[in-house]
């Protein structure tokens, strides 16, 4: 029996082979009755596609891959105007990682805004094709965000998000393995000693990142009830100053290291302050995020921010080459292993067998 091509698939459709392979690629640029009939002919005719073409088409595409013809867009999600935050400091350092490597790969890179006041969604769109843009890398500016979709039409367009996701209509995605480095920062306080670990983070930062904080700590809990005991304190992120909920934790549960973010740190030194507590004297400290150049001093999780937006430019690279345009179907999610930084901030608690 001969082998369904995609020539017979469009002899049955009545529509050209071109919208036959966008169909079977996914293009989203193909909408309504003939994409479905297509779909239905490719079923009942038992079309599979060849083995032995697709891997041609695999390697010449690959063998081709630094000639692509195509710019990048840098776009940015968050409030216009608004301060900056200590969060905030982190997505230069993404945006440097996809402008280093978009200049090592060949692409033209333009930044702007996530989506011109002046431009409806449609119109941006088209000015971003216009001017030969074929991949776009979301980043956000504040860790309290929480979109649920693209702000902007990316028909045509390939695009990932780098440390955060759009909840509603995820795209493919990039960010820290956050469940591996709460586990790491556990780990090693255990292993100095300490046994009353808490874990600080925002309210809004363990939304955007689909509570991969507290889910790890809850998972954790189960192997180190003792040491785990205290709850994660969510705290509200209006405000730069700790909280009555800072007051009530430390009261309740009298944690001797606490686990946080750049932000929680900041909260954390206020209330110590506050409360004539020394860090680590008193409690040790854990940053979720240490940079080079701000915190290195601190004992934490090492990110590499710049390699996030380096594998942002990466994905887009295979994405653009192969097609995948739209909101995909099945959205991917790359996670980044982070590391440990041996920072001051965590000293050995006496009879933990090293000081």
């Amino acid at each position: 029996m001969n082998r369904v091509t995609q020539r017979d698939l469009a002899e049955a459709a009545g529509c050209s082979q071109m919208t036959v392979s966008r169909v079977l690629r996914g293009d989203s640029r193909v909408k309504g009755e003939i994409r479905a009939k297509v779909e239905r002919l490719a079923e009942e005719m038992g079309y599979v596609p060849d083995p032995m073409l697709k891997a041609l088409v695999t390697y010449k595409r690959g063998s081709q891959a630094r000639h692509l013809n195509a710019n990048l867009a840098l776009l940015e999600v968050g409030p216009s105007g608004a301060k900056p935050t200590t969060t905030d400091r982190v997505f230069p350092l993404i945006q440097a990682g996809v402008k280093r490597r978009a200049a090592e790969m060949g692409f033209g890179l333009e930044s702007f805004d996530a989506q011109p006041a002046d431009l409806s969604p449609q119109r941006f769109q088209r000015v971003l094709v216009s001017r030969g843009v074929r991949g776009v890398v979301w980043t956000a500016t504040r860790s309290s965000l929480h979109l649920e979709a693209p702000p902007i039409d990316i028909a045509g367009l390939c695009a990932v998000t780098v440390a955060f996701d759009f909840t509603q209509r995820p795209l493919n995605a990039i960010n820290i393995d956050y469940h591996q480095a709460v586990r790491l920062a556990v780990e090693h306080a255990l292993a100095r000693g300490y046994r009353r670990i808490g874990l600080a983070v925002g309210k809004g930062h363990d939304i955007r990142e689909r509570h991969a904080h507290t889910e790890a700590w809850w998972r954790l809990h189960r192997v180190h009830p003792a040491a785990t005991e205290p709850e994660p304190l969510l705290f509200e992120e209006s405000t730069m100053l700790p909280d009555a909920s800072w007051a009530a934790w430390f009261e309740r549960y009298r944690p001797d290291v606490v686990i946080t973010g750049l932000e929680g740190a900041v909260r954390l030194q206020a209330y110590a302050e506050h409360a004539g507590l020394s860090i680590p004297g008193d409690v040790g400290l854990v940053s979720l995020d240490v940079i080079d150049g701000l915190n290195e001093h601190v004992a934490g999780i090492r990110c590499r921010r710049e390699h996030l937006g380096a594998i942002a430019v990466e994905t887009l690279y295979s994405m653009i080459a192969t097609g995948e345009f739209g909101i995909p179907s099945h959205a991917r999610r790359i996670v980044v292993q982070p590391e440990w930084n041996e920072g001051t901030t965590l000293p050995w608690r006496r009879g933990s067998g090293t000081s």
